[in-house]
């Protein structure tokens, strides 16, 4: 199936990649651009560089400069693709990336990725999840899957280039989520929402839903929304408290 990737104009531009029209309250899509085979498999933009994106590939990356008017592929052939893109919040030359062999680095705006590896495990297989955090550059947060010995919350203080393990005992981890200014983390696992305020040392849990694809903006820091199959979540005060404010369009 094709994925095309849409724009929308309301109050900032917003990309995303869609199997299907978009339906959104009052807001204007339009598709921009078709990717062949459903090859993408995630999109960022870079809070450092207006109008730069990268989109994730089976078989490399993608990258636009124009705010998503035209794409070019910029990394063919990268060895079993790259899945989830996290971009640094004040240098658009730094990018992470999970992938099925791990955690990968990009120093060149995405154009080409090295392997990172997370931990010393000889049992480490791939990496989960990945997120910098905007209210700290440099410092950012990774899930690595050690196969059956499970998976370990790992930090960064330089952007990548080395790893520290943290402590937290994670449950299946899926998800990362950095706020804003305060660069709580939250973590989504299978059984629930757990939230940390500092740095990834210790958690306490907000949610025993687990509640995907959370999402906040720069512009309310304390406002984050998330969805499970059955609602759409909210959260007013960083992640502590949630309510389920309506099923999924």
């Amino acid at each position: 199936m094709h994925r095309c990737i849409f724009r929308s104009y309301r109050a900032t531009i917003v990309l995303v990649l869609a199997s299907a029209p978009l339906r959104a309250l009052g807001a204007q899509w339009e598709a921009v651009a078709i990717l062949p085979g459903g090859e993408g498999s995630s999109i960022e933009t870079s809070p450092a560089r207006p109008g730069f994106a990268l989109i994730a590939r089976k078989d490399g990356a993608t990258h636009s400069a124009d705010a998503g008017f035209s794409w070019q592929e910029i990394d063919y052939g990268v060895q079993y693709g790259l899945d989830q893109l996290s971009a640094h919040p004040t240098d658009p030359t730094r990018w992470l990336a999970t992938s099925p062999i791990g955690c990968r680095r990009s120093v060149n705006g995405g154009r080409t990725w090295f392997y990172v590896k997370l931990t010393d495990s000889i049992y480490e297989e791939g990496c989960l999840a990945v997120e910098f955090d905007p209210s700290l550059p440099g410092r950012a947060f990774a899930v690595a899957d050690l196969a059956f010995f499970g998976d370990e919350l790992c930090r960064t203080t330089n952007s990548g280039l080395g790893w520290q393990v943290l402590p937290m005992d994670l449950d299946c981890c899926a998800e990362l989520h950095c706020l804003w200014e305060t660069g709580t983390l939250l973590v989504n696992a299978w059984t629930g929402v757990d939230r940390s305020t500092d740095a990834g040392e210790n958690f306490t849990r907000v949610s025993n839903v687990p509640i995907w694809s959370l999402s906040g903006c720069k512009s309310q820091p304390d406002v984050v929304w998330g969805v499970d199959p059955a609602a759409v979540w909210r959260s007013v005060d960083e992640g502590v408290s949630w309510t389920a404010l309506a099923p999924p369009v």
